[in-house]
């Protein structure tokens, strides 16, 4: 079984911690995927201070991902763009997936 955990800012790191440590969860991998909110440096350096020590078995940071980088097209090339991104996001998604053996039916 792999647990497959979000955040993007230290509040919500934090809660996950907290509920890894005193909730009784069934054995499972553990992972983490996320990005500090807006880039901002401060809660980059704490979130990389919790993720230190947290224990995950990996972690994914999702900062460069293509469709959390800004909108230049206009709207009618935004319908082609952002399915273009969404896929490429899709497929590193996936790669980090198989690089940890991480099977979609086990999350």
């Amino acid at each position: 079984m792999a647990r497959i955990f979000t955040a993007c800012h230290g509040t919500q790191l934090l809660v996950i911690q907290h509920l890894r440590r005193h909730l009784r969860l069934p054995p499972a991998r553990e992972y983490l995927v996320w990005q500090p909110f807006e880039n901002t440096p401060i809660i980059d350096r704490f979130m990389r201070s919790v993720i230190a020590t947290a224990g995950f078995t990996d972690t994914l940071d999702i900062r460069g991902f293509e469709s959390l980088q800004p909108r230049i097209q206009t709207a009618p090339a935004w319908l082609l763009e952002s399915t273009r991104r969404l896929r490429h996001d899709t497929a590193r998604v996936r790669a980090w997936m198989t690089e940890n053996r991480v099977a979609e039916r086990d999350v």
